[in-house]
């Protein structure tokens, strides 16, 4: 996905994406059977939860955010401007 990053919704929706993927890899290095790191972190009983759950929000979010801040074009409607004879164009 390209993001227009010159825009204020497409570094929200970049950032959400970022957080998104980086509690789910840290959730899935932490917890997954097969990987086996020395990453410690200390482990209270909501560690994996609150990993998941951030996770899952961000990355389900994504869609909404996209939609609100109009990341994917622009599109607003069309801008009237007024001509000199009174009558309107696109600008």
């Amino acid at each position: 996905m390209i993001c227009d990053g010159d825009r204020i919704g497409g570094r929200i929706t970049a950032l959400v994406a970022a957080v998104g993927s980086l509690a789910a890899f840290a959730f899935l290095a932490m917890y997954h059977p097969a990987v086996d790191i020395d990453f410690e972190i200390e482990h209270t009983p909501h560690t994996p939860f609150a990993l998941e759950a951030t996770a899952l929000l961000c990355l389900l979010g994504l869609t909404p955010c996209m939609l609100m801040h109009d990341v994917l074009g622009d599109n607003r409607p069309p801008r009237f401007v007024r001509r000199g004879d009174g009558s309107f164009m696109m600008a």
